[in-house]
């Protein structure tokens, strides 16, 4: 799935967290897949001000789904 995570902050750098990204479909709950043999295009973890990251997230759902995604802002 192509994935854009985009700073609005004018203010502040952010820290985006790959390693914690989740997907729900249903009651069911869906951590992220990770293809070793496959070289998918990554988000950099840390996103400047006013920054646009583009990558893809792996997951195995088929279907309509909700997806959750962790961010900080690094100026707190």
């Amino acid at each position: 799935m192509p994935l854009t995570v985009e700073n609005l902050n004018k203010k502040a750098d952010i820290e985006f967290y790959d390693f914690n990204e989740k997907s729900f479909q249903g009651k069911i709950q869906y951590g992220m897949t990770y293809s070793y043999d496959v070289n998918y295009p990554q988000i950099k973890s840390d996103i400047p001000s006013g920054i646009e990251e583009n990558g893809v997230a792996d997951y195995k759902t088929q279907r309509s789904a909700r997806f959750q995604f962790e961010t900080t802002r690094l100026d707190t």
